[in-house]
């Protein structure tokens, strides 16, 4: 191991000290007095305090375990040995590399293993949340497996051939390839990968349909599939997602979210998804997406040709395989703080999306009392400290959107005027 592994091992230390702080400081803050609550009351807000907690100190001991195998199999040896072992085969440098890519993401999928079941069959059952059978859960389990082989090897393949045959233009080529493999994938996700896990079925028609159908046409949006999926076979929590691009936008709504929320919010809500494409957010995210992907591969190519990157994990220099992984710890320090800008970005989203939906459709009451809903029901923290928001929340506290919604009384109804948090009372020009 070289002196640039120790520093890089402090830097990835110091991320996950940055986060326990963080999680140390949300626990804290789940003990403040509930006080005049405009969404839970007592009882509940107790539940969600309970939940809460729960879910930060499992975070935490997971994060803590993962941490710690992590550190050891880096300056235990783990990565020379499996080099050894991926070379033994003696099937040169592709297939090897296929080999060692899988057996390194097959240890982190069995070590992560035993803390979703846990998450999922103690956790979030114990809080009345989980509707997974076992069936279900290995049913999933085994198509993501097979999902991510069936889609990532073939990339991973090309992607070494490339950075052993093409020179110094592999990152370009690379870019090209998994950045059309990106777009194809986003492409025919909603009618291929997604139906394996989800059952869609079309949004029969009545009165919600019909007023889904008239807001998109009124805003002027291709809106051709509304579906319901089975979310509450996995558990009682809601949403709305929208996938897809080009005409291949798909509107999908949990039947729990259906069954729990008033026509008028679940218009609301649905005009939410919309204000994304409209303000410009989602081609921005795929825009920024590809951008991004480049800028990795360049860093790679870049990275590749320095002497020390073998000396990270202590591996044989000219193994592009292990490189690339070694290039993967070496961009951890950045990915943090990427991170942390993309969250920052989303929650600016938010707003803005909300800002959408309750100017087209005339009701930011029937929005703000959708989110009070999905608060409740998915029992969100009302009061999270600002390093975890900072962190990690993609989207603002509940209480921040409900207020920058400022619902009024007026005669015959009520009207929005929106406030951002940070003074701004227009859209960017995006």
């Amino acid at each position: 191991m070289t002196s640039a592994a120790f520093y890089l091992a402090d830097a990835i230390l110091a991320i996950r000290l940055i986060e326990l702080a963080a999680d140390l400081l949300q626990l804290r803050a789940l003990g403040r007095p509930q006080g005049d609550d405009p969404v839970f009351d007592a009882s509940e807000y107790d539940r969600m305090r309970r939940y809460t907690g729960d879910g930060l100190r499992f975070g935490i001991v997971t994060a803590l375990v993962s941490t710690g195998v992590f550190f050891a199999f880096w300056f235990g040896g783990g990565f020379v040995w499996l080099e050894g072992w991926a070379a033994g085969f003696g099937w040169g440098p592709i297939l090897s590399g296929l080999a060692y890519f899988s057996l390194l993401w097959l240890g982190k999928t069995l070590l992560g293993l035993p803390f979703d079941l846990y998450d999922t069959f103690v956790i979030e059952e114990r809080h009345g949340f989980n509707r997974t059978t076992a069936g279900v859960f290995w049913a999933d389990f085994a198509k993501s497996l097979c999902m991510t082989a069936i889609l990532g090897l073939p990339l991973a393949a090309m992607v070494l051939a490339l950075f052993l045959h093409a020179g110094s233009l592999a990152w370009v080529w690379g870019w090209i390839v998994s950045g059309t493999f990106f777009l194809l994938l986003t492409y025919v996700s909603p009618m291929w990968i997604l139906p394996l896990f989800y059952k869609f079925e079309p949004l029969p028609e009545g009165a919600l349909r019909t007023a889904i159908l008239g807001y998109a046409d009124a805003n002027r949006f291709p809106l051709t599939d509304v579906s319901v999926i089975d979310g509450s076979r996995r558990s009682s929590k809601s949403n709305a997602f929208f996938t897809g691009i080009g005409r291949r936008k798909r509107v999908a709504l949990y039947d729990t979210l259906v069954a729990a929320h008033p026509v008028p919010e679940l218009v609301a809500v649905l005009a939410h998804e919309i204000g994304h494409y409209r303000r410009g957010h989602i081609p921005r995210r795929l825009v920024t997406g590809l951008l991004g992907l480049g800028g990795y591969l360049w860093l790679a190519s870049l990275a590749l040709a320095w002497p020390g990157l073998p000396g990270i994990l202590g591996t044989a220099p000219g193994n592009v395989a292990t490189g690339l992984v070694a290039f993967g710890f070496l961009l951890a320090p950045l990915n943090f703080f990427l991170g942390i800008l993309s969250a920052w970005r989303s929650r600016r989203d938010e707003f803005e999306a909300d800002r959408f939906a309750a100017e087209t459709t005339g009701d930011g009451r029937s929005l703000a009392a959708a989110l009070k809903k999905l608060c409740k029901s998915n029992l969100s923290p009302l009061h999270p400290h600002p390093l975890h928001v900072w962190l990690h929340h993609s989207h603002p506290p509940v209480l921040q959107r409900i207020a920058a919604l400022d619902v009024r009384a007026a005669p015959g109804g009520s009207y929005c005027q929106f406030k951002y948090p940070d003074g701004r009372q227009t859209f960017p020009d995006s």
